[in-house]
């Protein structure tokens, strides 16, 4: 997708959500900045920094450290709170600012031992007895990709 078409998603987006007119111009600039990004975490992104610039209630330019640190209270997500960080360290480093420099990604990445596991013998037995083709692909694939859990939603 062009930038064109991102701004005119962009505007359509001023459009339905409320962003306070001193920080269009930095979040409209930013996002040009995004060039390696699909249009889908672009506004992403502006959603993200959206709902920091309605809580701080100021310029982006002028909030404080103090700010930063009571938006991320209200958040109680682990993978939200770490979108957040990246999305707000991104755009303070864009804006030549250091204050968020402090705000770390959260590490909530379970680790599994080998024996929580499945072996690729648990693996045909779980299939085998799985009436459905349709879940039987769905297993394989799984086991096959390394998927997330977070990813394989089915139905």
């Amino acid at each position: 997708m062009t930038i064109n078409q991102v701004e005119e998603k962009w505007k359509k987006y001023i459009q339905a959500h409320i962003v306070c007119r001193n920080q269009k111009a930095a979040l409209t600039a930013f996002v040009k900045t995004l060039h390696r990004c699909s249009v889908e975490t672009k506004l992403l992104h502006l959603g993200r920094l959206n709902r920091f610039g309605r809580h701080v209630n100021t310029p982006f330019e002028d909030a404080t450290r103090a700010q930063i640190d009571d938006f991320m209270s209200t958040i109680d997500n682990d993978s939200t709170y770490d979108g957040y960080v990246q999305t707000i360290k991104c755009f303070y480093k864009f804006l030549d600012k250091q204050i968020a420099t402090h705000l770390k990604v959260k590490k909530h990445l379970k680790r599994f031992t080998p024996a929580e596991l499945l072996t690729p013998d648990e693996v045909v037995k779980l299939t085998n007895a799985t009436a459905s083709q349709m879940y039987k692909t769905c297993i394989l694939t799984i086991y096959e990709s390394a998927a997330r859990m977070h990813a394989c939603k089915v139905g």
